[in-house]
């Protein structure tokens, strides 16, 4: 489906921050949980996620709407991570922990202004390798990381300031916006 363009919200082409699809296994009925947008630019976006969502006749979860979270979570077959920082707080961690019981939730800490969002500064490759950038994250971050995850791909701050961990994996492919020779040989 094409949601339709709505003339001042050029956000809108980021649809996958705003809300976060529930497992068949965790909701009886089709289940959005729609993100709660921090800053007045994305907020005007909400109402059209909702609308769509509805006319799609899934079941609409909002969190409280002192929570600012957006739904940028990333996932393998065996737990979810999240990150809280600048655009969403540690109490959306919290409350999609709550939702998301069928496998452990890891909460990431993103400290560089640069990295407001986790798909910025982090891909999961598959269930054993992650790319990301160790700089974007507070310490046990890089713990947490270095436990889950056999293989780490480290991006440096060229690949990183160039948003290479905002990326998709397709069949075992890895589809870049930026990718320097150092990246292709790793």
């Amino acid at each position: 489906d094409i949601l339709k363009p709505i003339k001042w919200l050029p956000d809108l082409v980021f649809p996958a921050d705003a809300g976060f699809i529930l497992p068949s296994t965790l909701a009886k009925e089709p289940t959005i949980v729609l993100a709660n947008f921090k800053y007045p630019e994305r907020q005007r976006e909400e109402y059209y996620y909702e609308e769509y969502f509805r006319s799609k006749n899934y079941k609409v979860i909002r969190l409280p709407r002192n929570i600012s979270f957006e739904m940028n979570i990333r996932q393998t077959d065996n737990f979810y991570l999240m990150a809280y920082g600048q655009r969403n707080d540690k109490e959306g961690v919290e409350l999609m922990k709550k939702l998301l019981t069928d496998k452990p939730v890891y909460a990431l800490e993103l400290i560089s202004p640069w990295f407001y969002h986790l798909s910025c500064a982090l891909a999961i490759i598959n269930n054993e390798t992650v790319m990301y950038y160790p700089l974007a994250f507070d310490e046990e971050s890089n713990k947490i990381l270095e436990k889950l995850f056999m293989y780490r791909i480290i991006l440096n701050d060229e690949e990183a300031k160039n948003l290479t961990g905002n990326c998709m994996v397709l069949n075992g492919v890895v589809i870049l916006n930026y990718c320097n020779d150092r990246l292709r040989q790793t």
